[in-house]
């Protein structure tokens, strides 16, 4: 599916499940914008996607060069963000962690039930907000659902078996009318209190 399609759901229905029945307000949109994160870092693992364009802003068409910069960039801002903000190691940890496997193939370890596991709890020791780890691995989470949902699958218990797919969402279309319904449901949860 399309990084917009991974982003609008996955912070949407972060937004919905985390603040059902209390109205939106300014937790929400930090719940939302949060689970839009989530959503777009499985797609680490490629060069031409929103969440790799906006971590090295670079317009080369080299893998190497944007593996590169990703790698460079990922890192300098865990050690920035250990050493100055956090105070604590773990930042650096998911930097090392996202460099790593933003060198694996496609839907692999970054598509996996592992790295989500890795990723929230790793959210988690960094902010110390069970809320704001909840809100990531909701939005990390719903984007491998709906890869599950295409042709290719994931390979949802990496390291071990083969990619599992349930071919629901095959055409742009079927994207557009997924991501419209889920959108829609999720938008009225919210305002319904």
């Amino acid at each position: 599916m399309k990084g917009r399609t991974h982003g609008i759901t996955g912070g949407l229905i972060a937004g919905a499940t985390l603040t059902a029945n209390s109205g939106i307000n300014q937790d929400t949109l930090v719940i939302i914008t949060i689970g839009i994160v989530g959503a777009l870092l499985p797609d680490i693992d490629r060069t031409n996607t929103k969440i790799t364009h906006g971590i090295t802003r670079s317009e080369s068409k080299s893998s190497l060069i944007q593996n590169i910069l990703k790698i460079g960039i990922l890192n300098i801002a865990g050690i920035l963000l250990s050493a100055y903000v956090f105070k604590n190691n773990y930042p650096l940890i998911l930097g090392i962690y996202l460099s790593l496997a933003s060198l694996t193939s496609h839907r692999s370890l970054t598509h996996s039930l592992l790295s989500l596991g890795i990723v929230t709890v790793l959210m988690f020791l960094i902010t110390n907000n069970e809320l704001a780890a909840i809100a990531l691995g909701i939005g990390y989470g719903v984007h491998l659902m709906e890869d599950m949902l295409t042709k290719a699958g994931i390979a949802f218990f990496y390291p071990i078996g083969k990619k599992i797919g349930i071919p629901l969402v095959t055409t742009p279309f079927a994207e557009y009318i997924f991501l419209t319904s889920v959108s829609l449901i999720c938008i009225i949860k919210m305002i319904e209190f």
